[in-house]
């Protein structure tokens, strides 16, 4: 029969192998139930390469698989350690190129890349969908040999310099090679302890990480964290681990297990900021009791005592995320007596407490129960629910707006914070996004208290909560309405050319506007703009296409209902069909210019002499009866609609102009001409100079003389 999960915090233990030489389980579903039974939160697994095996194939990952598994059935998180049995090579091939002992080099080697490309990456990219957190490298500043200054060798030393390319390759290969965003890669545990009685912030891991930046920072002494910072604007690790082994044969003072804490936060802190998000990941602290085969230890009684000491310390750092116990059982074939329980399965002093510091689901951190956040988990269910999680607010349960929360993750809803009121006890989770929504835009202040969980309506979801409410669906997304904020009034739409302006009446309160379009009358509407102002211009339309616009109003409380549709139809300006053509009349006579153009809507004409606008000449013909010389000159018509204004090509009008002549010889005309004359008819014509109307100064010694006009 299954296993029904218990939710445990943030809080594990490491059990040592999980696979055996031959690839069969050591983490077997019996001791994952044992675990579970204590309360464990979190299984630290190192995945080592079996003999026979060089690389990651399916039958390697497979082994690790059912050891991932079983853990998950239990009802137990696991974190995986990539290290040095991950990939394989020696201390001369990890370290090759160090620049701490080779001037010119930067600490980037052939060992590296292999073990993020070959190594990190295959792991990650299998195990992504059941673990988030993976541990890079195991105690790079352990070493147990200084043969020179500045030369270390034995255990897992690797240099700052070749660390920090380590974590660069390991972190640009899963983020940017394979696009996995959803993991978080923390630095091997540096190796904290004070042997020979002697704290300080070198024995605590903390110097060596304070260089694994400094170098990495700097391009001529390793440069591998410069890469990142400077490609990504990120230093290559989500978080820092630790390991804290202090006073092996005694009592620990809970200050000095807080220094080391603090000690390897400010090594962080003093390169990624005082503010850093980044978490602390204490992967193994313990302490060995005495027995027959190890006289060196510390009693049970004292291990007990450690153990509460240390695991208070941790619940008192509010940066350290999660933490690892050394180990769940003692091991006597490889010499190591951490256990909370001896090799026989009994339980030592130290069980108990680690079982209640293990427990958080449902609990404050006083130990009292909240019964409706339990028995909500109860009925979910570990699978769904996953782990008692720091999410902001701690693991423990926590006051919230006059009731309780508590956060989890791990299971298939995601991140999720149950909140639990008079109002009855709701999970606001992340299966569609909702949780990260409410948790980045100010959820408790502008939105409240679930009333609901989230349920299906129309073509999305909504979660009521006391102040507001949120909306999911496919295309748009999470949708926060608050309740505070009117929906904005007097939306109108003014079409044009491939374009459609908007404007409405400011909503106080609104910091912004949310411009949102449809094709179809009624929706669904999709996001287009957010804009400051009440006004916007919608532009590269299709002309001749109806869109429908709404607008809501975005204050520091969420957003408003949608305003009432209103809906435009941009259309092109008019193109003519018929130009008007130029004409010669008599003066006297009459003539018609005609045009016309085409548009989507009806155009508006207006007829135009020399570019200037004809009185009341606004038809798709314009008359000119009498005509007479001042007629003459260029005639075009202008057609316009909303979508803009054309104007034709110009029509020219000329006029014959009248030469009259009296009987007494004066002869008469209008206009601007030039008089001619000549002695035959047919010409030639020569300009009468300064001749203006009227004429009388005809030579009279001339018998016979023919005059016209010439514009």
């Amino acid at each position: 029969m299954a296993l029904k999960g218990r939710a445990a915090g943030p809080y594990g233990v490491d059990n040592g192998w999980a696979i055996d030489n031959n690839g069969s389980p050591l983490f077997t579903s019996t001791v994952a139930s044992q675990m579970s039974q204590g309360e464990t939160g979190w299984l630290r697994i190192e995945m080592r390469l079996i003999p026979g095996h060089t690389n990651w194939d399916a039958a390697m990952l497979g082994y690790y698989d059912t050891a991932v598994n079983n853990a998950r059935t239990a009802g137990i998180q696991t974190l995986l350690l990539i290290d040095g049995g991950s990939w394989p090579g020696s201390q001369t091939a990890w370290c090759a190129n160090n620049a701490e002992n080779n001037p010119g080099t930067n600490g980037d080697n052939a060992y590296l890349e292999g073990y993020a490309t070959n190594a990190v990456a295959p792991i990650v990219q299998h195990f992504r969908d059941r673990v988030k957190y993976f541990e890079l490298w195991n105690e790079p500043n352990c070493w147990n040999s200084n043969p020179s200054p500045g030369v270390f060798t034995g255990c897992t030393y690797m240099y700052p310099s070749n660390f920090g390319w380590l974590l660069a390759r390991s972190w640009e290969a899963v983020h940017f090679t394979l696009g996995i965003q959803d993991v978080t890669l923390f630095s091997g545990g540096v190796f904290g302890h004070n042997i020979g009685g002697v704290s300080s912030y070198g024995n605590a891991g903390a110097q060596y990480l304070d260089d694994t930046y400094s170098t990495g920072t700097n391009v001529h002494k390793g440069g591998g964290f410069n890469f990142t910072k400077t490609n990504r604007n990120a230093y290559p690790l989500d978080g820092i681990g630790e390991h804290i082994y202090l006073d092996s044969g005694g009592t620990v003072a809970s200050n000095t297990f807080r220094q080391y804490e603090e000690w390897v936060h400010q090594a962080c802190a003093k390169y990624e900021g005082a503010g850093t998000a980044k978490k602390t990941f204490i992967t193994e602290f313990g302490w060995q009791t005495t027995n027959a085969s190890n006289p060196s230890g510390v009693s049970q009684a004292v291990q007990d005592t450690n153990l509460i000491t240390s695991f208070s310390a941790i619940k008192a750092a509010p940066y350290v995320q999660t933490s690892i116990w050394f180990q769940w059982k003692d091991n006597p074939a490889g010499g190591l007596w951490y256990g909370v329980l001896d090799a026989a399965n009994a339980a030592k002093p130290s069980y108990a407490h680690y079982q209640l510091f293990e427990r958080f689901e449902g609990m404050y951190s006083t130990g009292v129960t909240n019964n409706s956040i339990t028995v909500y988990y109860n009925i979910r269910g570990h699978s769904i629910m996953g782990n008692p999680f720091n999410n902001g607010s701690g693991a423990w349960v926590y006051s919230f707006l006059g009731g309780d929360a508590q956060d989890y993750d791990g299971g298939s809803h995601r991140k999720l914070t149950v909140m639990s009121s008079t109002n009855g006890t709701f999970e606001l989770n992340d299966l569609h996004g909702l949780w990260s929504f409410y948790s980045t835009n100010g959820g408790s202040t502008n939105f409240g208290m679930a009333l609901t969980n989230e349920f299906a309506t129309g073509s999305g979801t909504r979660q009521d909560f006391s102040r507001g409410y949120l909306t999911w669906d496919a295309g748009n997304q999470v949708v926060g309405y608050a309740g505070n904020l009117a929906a904005p009034s007097g939306l109108a739409a003014s079409p044009s050319d491939s374009r459609v302006g908007l404007q409405w009446n400011p909503v106080t309160g609104a910091a912004s506007y949310n411009i949102k379009r449809s094709t179809t009358n009624g929706g669904p509407f999709l996001l287009i703009a957010n804009v400051l102002a009440t006004s916007f211009t919608n532009t590269f339309l299709t002309n001749g296409q109806v869109y429908y616009y709404v607008v809501n109003a975005v204050g520091s409380l969420g957003q408003s209902l949608d305003s009432i549709q209103t809906s435009a139809l941009p259309i092109a300006p008019p193109i003519f069909t018929l130009q008007p053509q130029a004409q010669i009349a008599g003066q006297g006579g009459n003539v018609t210019f005609a045009a016309s153009a085409s548009s989507a809507v009806p155009p508006s004409y207006q007829w135009l002499w020399n570019g200037a606008a004809i009185s009341r000449a606004t038809n798709t013909s314009f008359s000119i009866t009498n005509v007479h010389p001042a007629s003459t000159g260029n005639y075009s018509i202008m057609a316009s609609n909303y979508g803009g204004a054309v104007t034709s090509t110009n029509a020219a009008l000329a006029v014959r102009p009248i030469l009259s002549v009296t009987s007494g010889g004066v002869f008469s005309w209008e206009g601007n001409y030039t008089l001619q004359i000549s002695t035959n008819v047919l010409g030639p014509y020569l300009d009468i100079p300064g001749a203006i109307s009227p004429y009388t100064n005809l030579n009279p010694l001339v018998d016979q003389q023919f005059l016209r006009l010439k514009k």
